[in-house]
């Protein structure tokens, strides 16, 4: 069950690129296709894949393609989001890094790429970071109408009893469930973590009123809170939430007392090997993208300019060392361990 905007959104999206694909079948866009500063010698000359773990609908799949419909004319090539779910993102690694070092195959990476290079399911030294984008910001959201009112009365339930808290979110041994983790800790609380399939899965356990609480972005549950159906209890940010009037009063984890600020994080990389020319020109034009219309409106419409993201392939690539040293520690006194 999609929400009502991101159907909306997914649909403008899917109209642009349809639209924009027939001209890359076979010859670059006339848009922009005299413009060298996106290409290197004949490329692209194809159709540009970006591999992702995550199907339709999601925050990633909403990422690719709001950045790509740009992108796409920049480059004279559509580029197209392949979604190759499975294995817990094993199945979407091995599609890319059965692929040639070319340029014409990048893969989406985020916090899951880290949790898999720590667990030994991939290399990160076998890819070359282009581009992050994001830093997006979760919340935990209770229904309307329960006994969960503020996130105070949450944590204040979970000590009288210890682990009947159920918590909703995406996946098993995810990045959620770090955060979660992470959170139950700080709070000094227990609880039940209850995984589902995909976000849409999990906030409708919340609507049925089958789970507590839910941990997800903004985006994927914007719909709900704009009907009041759900109630957002915390903002996991070290960020002030301004410029959002239907979130001012939502407390932040540092206002809380919880030093817990890690954000879901979405960027772009190809294989390793791939000419350094074509990646200049990739982040060139994905960078471009983000600042037209078609990503600007998404980035507002799921607040994903609270914790700007942007960085280039060199701080990128720090970022990702940073990252997996953090999760390395955070794995190990968890104990997290990837899903059977």
């Amino acid at each position: 069950m999609k929400t009502k905007l991101y159907r909306t959104i997914s649909l403008i999206l899917c109209v642009a690129m349809l639209s924009f694909s027939f001209a890359g079948c076979g010859e670059r866009s006339s848009e922009f296709a005299s413009n060298s500063e996106y290409s290197v010698g004949d490329y692209p000359a194809r159709t540009i894949e970006v591999v992702s773990q995550f199907g339709s609908g999601g925050g990633t799949d909403i990422y690719i393609r709001s950045i790509a419909v740009d992108a796409g004319k920049l480059l004279g090539q559509s580029v197209v989001h392949i979604s190759s779910k499975g294995g817990g993102g094993v199945v979407a690694w091995d599609r890319f890094n059965t692929q040639p070092a070319d340029g014409y195959t990048l893969y989406a990476i985020g916090p899951e790429q880290i949790l898999m290079h720590v667990w030994g399911q991939l290399d990160l030294d076998e890819i070359v970071p282009v581009i992050n984008s994001q830093l997006d910001t979760g919340f935990l959201y209770s229904l309307k109408g329960s006994q969960f009112t503020d996130i105070d009365s949450v944590v204040e339930y979970a000590k009288a009893s210890p682990g009947k808290l159920n918590v909703a979110y995406t996946n098993p041994a995810s990045f959620d469930e770090v955060l979660l983790g992470m959170w139950a800790k700080a709070a000094g609380i227990e609880i039940t973590y209850v995984p589902y399939g995909s976000g849409s899965d999990a906030i409708a356990a919340l609507m049925g009123g089958h789970v507590d609480i839910l941990y997800e972005e903004i985006g994927p549950a914007r719909s709900n809170i704009d009907s009041g159906d759900f109630i957002p209890l915390v903002a996991f940010t070290d960020k002030p939430l301004e410029g959002y009037d239907f979130v001012k009063d939502v407390p932040t984890s540092i206002s809380k007392g919880w030093d817990v600020t890690i954000g879901r994080w979405r960027g772009l990389a190809v294989k390793k090997g791939t000419d350094p020319a074509i990646i200049e020109a990739l982040y060139k034009a994905f960078a471009k993208s983000m600042e037209m219309d078609t990503y600007k409106q998404v980035e507002k419409d799921n607040m994903l300019d609270i914790r700007p993201g942007l960085m280039n392939g060199e701080e990128f690539s720090a970022f990702i060392q940073s990252e997996i040293e953090s999760y390395t520690a955070i794995i190990n006194e968890l104990g997290i361990k990837p899903a059977s």
